[in-house]
């Protein structure tokens, strides 16, 4: 697997953002890809000044950290995937059951930007 340093991040780095629906309200979830890797993830809320706006910050700088340290996404995926909350939603786009949680949703499209990658 190729070495991408934080530091040496381009000034341009190809990205998907994809909208998706979760119990929480709206993701919006960028992904930043690298020499076919995905290598940063933003993700933004719908809803401003909440604190799971705060909180989605938060696990997407968790994840990018882990990324640019060459952390598995594999195992990334596997500790988000299938995460609750109260209120799942079904018919979004990713067509493969319900979206659990936030961090359900960003799992998926992990998977799904991984799967593009290669």
């Amino acid at each position: 697997m190729p070495s991408t340093k934080p530091n040496m991040r381009p000034k341009i780095v190809e990205s998907v953002t994809h909208k998706i629906k979760t119990p929480c309200g709206t993701l919006y979830v960028t992904v930043g890809i690298i020499d076919k890797r995905i290598y940063e993830v933003f993700v933004r809320m719908g809803k401003a000044g909440l604190c799971y706006c705060c909180l989605m910050n938060t696990i997407a700088r968790l994840i990018s950290m882990s990324l640019q340290n060459e952390i598995p996404i594999d195992l990334i995926i596997k500790q988000l995937v299938n995460e609750s909350c109260n209120k799942p939603i079904y018919g979004t786009h990713l067509k493969k059951g319900a979206i659990r949680s936030c961090a359900d949703g960003i799992a998926r499209i992990l998977k799904m930007e991984k799967e593009r990658c290669h």
